[in-house]
């Protein structure tokens, strides 16, 4: 799924003034919007403080040509009574900034892009830089990476290669993790794994699920108190850039799921 991010209007604004310093960080921000890596928002506040700057620096042409390149890749956040009034009332102590995370909460955007990242304290989504969502979105190219459809490990090669107490990775066996990846372990269960490949801290956790699957066969565990049929986890990036697997989902996070397909 496609990430929503409201950008910080001040973000663009440092690029289109032509400060020299943001303009690199910028291009990679508008490459990733541009070719659909993700989907960028600016609130029509925002919008009109870009047209007044370049108005200033420029002429008012050149700024409605701006703004009108703007719209041609980012949405704009419309603003209403009610958001206003939201953003009054919001924790968020710089009223623009208040005004950007009401409307990036309005159109279910999973963070808010920025160099400001103080001015957002208190905000309930993430808040990125643009070098922390640019690893975000490699990591999750890694996971959305495809081959082919109903790639299947052969049951021979599984009988192989697999453990006694479980299925190895697909890793292990030379093949990555991947979307409606199927494979069988000795007991003759066929499973869907709905990922693409990453990297070891998602393996081993794999490892772990299928070693729990096949033990939980084999003991006939069937109490609701040990549902093993479906498992939900989110990859989340840290400000640090850590990668971290959490059970519960959090906004701005990759989520996972691993189903099992009983045969």
């Amino acid at each position: 799924m496609m990430l929503h991010v409201v950008v910080d209007a001040d973000l663009v604004l440092e690029a289109v003034v032509n400060r020299a310093r943001f303009q690199k960080e910028f291009r990679v921000l508008w490459d990733m919007m541009e070719s659909r890596q993700i989907q960028g928002y600016i609130t029509e506040s925002g919008l009109d403080k870009i047209f007044n700057y370049v108005s200033q620096l420029q002429t008012p042409e050149i700024a409605e040509s701006v703004v009108f390149e703007i719209q041609e890749i980012m949405l704009t956040c419309s603003i209403d009574g009610s958001l206003i009034q939201k953003a009054r009332s919001c924790s968020v102590i710089d009223f623009e900034s208040a005004v950007e995370s009401v409307c990036a909460l309005a159109n279910n955007c999973g963070a808010i892009v920025t160099n400001n990242p103080i001015n957002f304290i208190g905000v309930n989504l993430s808040i990125l830089s643009v070098a922390q969502l640019s690893r975000r979105q490699s990591l999750q190219n890694t996971i959305l990476e495809e081959i082919p459809e109903n790639f299947q490990i052969k049951t021979e090669e599984m009988e192989s290669k697999c453990a006694t107490d479980g299925v190895k990775g697909a890793s292990d066996l030379g093949n990555p993790w991947s979307i409606n990846s199927e494979y069988k372990n000795d007991s003759g269960k066929s499973f869907t794994v709905s990922s693409d490949k990453l990297e070891t801290e998602i393996s081993n956790f794999l490892q772990l699920l299928d070693g729990l699957f096949y033990r939980a066969e084999q003991r006939n565990i069937r109490t609701s108190e040990m549902q093993l049929d479906e498992v939900e986890l989110s990859v989340d990036i840290t400000p640090k850039g850590e990668v971290n697997l959490v059970g519960a989902s959090t906004k701005g996070a990759i989520k996972l799921k691993f189903k099992r397909i009983h045969s």
